[in-house]
């Protein structure tokens, strides 16, 4: 993969990871190749941090795995900040609610796979 401006890949920041990759003896300067190997390596490694943030601060609300998997895509391109928590900063909700206190509100009232059989019924 090509390092293109600050990033290489999806999601690995070199400000974030490249000392990770320098160690590893690759290049880190825009226009120089490294292997898919350590970069998918350390974006399994993003993801599974940020997956493990949502249950944490998700506990008892029982959500499905596609929930777990769909806000752990939601955080992990806007921060666990930005997915999860109220809005600090120049990221902005409708709402001042976090995402838990939005959950417990509004979405706990609705049977989601009740929901999902009717809407893929046929």
């Amino acid at each position: 993969m090509e390092v293109v401006g600050s990033a290489v890949g999806y999601g690995v920041d070199i400000a974030t990871h490249g000392a990770k990759l320098r160690k590893l003896g690759y290049d880190t300067s825009i226009g120089s190749l490294i292997p898919v190997e350590p970069v998918d390596e350390i974006e399994r490694e993003e993801i599974e941090g940020t997956m493990n943030s949502v249950r944490k601060k998700t506990a008892g609300l029982n959500l499905t795995e596609y929930q777990i998997y769909a806000l752990t895509s939601r955080c992990y391109n806007y921060g666990v900040a930005g997915g999860l928590e109220q809005a600090t900063g120049s990221f902005r909700y409708p709402s001042n609610k976090t995402f838990v206190q939005a959950y417990k509100e509004y979405y706990s009232k609705i049977n989601n796979d009740d929901y999902f059989r009717r809407l893929y019924k046929n």
